[in-house]
C-alpha cells in the first residue's frame, strides 16, 4: 500500500527537547509535486525545532519562483536565514530565552533530483545502486572552515577530551542560539554560528533506492554504512518501512540499566522508499514513508 504523508511526528526525550518531522507535498501539486522531508532537532527546548517545523514550509513555498536547483536552493536559503533573523529581532514574543536551538535537515524530492539543505549535525542518507550516498555533513565546531569562522568573530573554541563547542554549542550552524550570534559590528554570516544551510543535489534516477532523514541520535552508536545496511537488510526481508524504522531505533536505544551514555538523546527517522519504474506524472513512483521516534522512556 502507499502510507499516507504524514506531518508533525514529535516525541520528548527525557530532557524534554522537542524533535519534529514534516512530510508535505510542497506546492499541492499532484501531477507534478516537490515532496519536503526534514528533521528539526531542538536544544534548549522545544520553541525553535516546533517554530521550525511551523513556518518553514510556508516559509520556502512562498520564496520558490520555480522548480529548479537553484530556485528551491535559494528558497531553502531565505526561509531558514530569514526566521533566524526573526528569531535574532525577538519576533517571536513567546519565545523569551534566548537560548533555544535547533537543526534542519530538508530533503526536496521533484521529478528530477533530490536536494537536501542541511544546518546543524542531523543527517540525509541515501541508497544508490546499493551504496550509500552521504548528503549532507555535520557542521562540527572543529572543521577547518568553520574553527576559522569562529575564531576570526571571536568566538571562544571550548574542547574537552575531543569535543569541540562554542558557547556551549557542539554545532558551528544552527537556527535560533541568538546568544551566540551576538558580536557587535558583525554580519550574520560572520557570526561565530550561522544557519545557512549546505546543499548537495544528486539526480532523481531509477538507481535511487531510498532516503533516509534522522537526527544525531541515530548517530551515536551507528554509522552512515551501518543505517544504510539496516534499511537495505530489512527492505531485503521484504519487512514494511515502519518495522524497519522501530527496528533502527530500537537497536540505537540504550537500555534502562546500560551505564553508556550512547544511545540516551533523542531520536527521530524517516525513511523514503522510491519505486521504480517511475510514472512521468508522478514524483519518486510510489512514495513510502515512515517517521518513527524514541525516547530512553520507551526502552524495555
Amino acid at each position: 500500500g502507499n502510507d499516507q504523508l504524514r506531518g508533525g511526528t514529535i516525541f520528548n526525550d527525557v530532557s524534554g527537547t522537542i524533535a519534529h518531522t514534516v512530510e508535505v507535498d510542497l506546492f499541492n501539486t499532484p501531477h507534478d509535486p516537490v515532496k519536503m522531508f526534514a528533521v528539526y532537532d531542538g536544544h534548549g527546548g522545544d520553541q525553535v525545532s516546533q517554530l521550525c517545523a511551523d513556518e518553514l514550509p510556508d516559509r520556502i513555498r512562498a520564496a520558490a519562483h520555480g522548480r529548479s536547483k537553484t530556485s528551491l536552493k535559494s528558497a531553502i536559503s531565505r526561509a531558514v536565514i530569514s526566521l533566524d533573523e526573526d528569531l535574532i529581532s525577538r519576533s517571536f514574543a513567546h519565545i523569551r530565552s534566548r537560548s533555544p536551538g535547533s537543526t534542519a535537515v530538508i530533503a526536496l524530492v521533484t521529478s528530477d533530483m533530490l536536494l537536501v539543505g542541511n544546518v546543524g549535525d542531523s543527517r540525509a542518507l541515501a541508497c544508490r545502486r546499493g551504496k550509500l550516498v552521504a548528503l549532507t555533513r555535520d557542521h562540527l565546531v572543529n572543521l577547518p572552515g568553520e574553527m576559522a569562522r569562529i575564531q576570526r568573530a571571536g568566538g571562544s573554541v571550548e574542547s574537552d577530551s575531543g569535543d569541540y563547542r562554542v558557547g556551549g554549542l557542539a554545532m558551528s550552524r544552527a537556527i535560533g542560539d541568538i546568544t551566540i550570534k551576538d558580536k557587535p559590528g558583525l554580519p550574520r554570516k560572520d557570526q561565530p554560528v550561522i544557519a545557512d544551510p549546505e546543499f548537495t543535489a544528486i539526480p532523481f534516477v531509477p538507481a535511487l533506492d531510498f532516503l533516509v532523514v534522522a537526527c544525531d541520535g541515530i548517530f551515536e552508536k551507528l554509522n552512515n554504512a551501518q543505517v544504510i545496511k539496516h534499511v537495505k537488510r530489512g527492505l531485503a526481508k521484504g519487512l514494511a518501512l515502519p518495522v524497519i524504522a522501530s527496528s533502527l531505533l530500537d537497536r540505537c536505544l540504550a537500555s534502562r540499566n546500560s551505564a553508556t551514555s550512547l544511545g540516551r538523546d533523542n531520536m527521530s527517522l524517516i525513511i523514503v522508499q522510491f519505486k521504480h519504474p517511475l510514472p512521468s506524472t508522478t514524483t519518486g513512483g510510489t512514495v513510502f514513508t515512515r517517521s518513527r521516534s524514541r525516547s530512553i522512556s520507551d526502552s524495555p
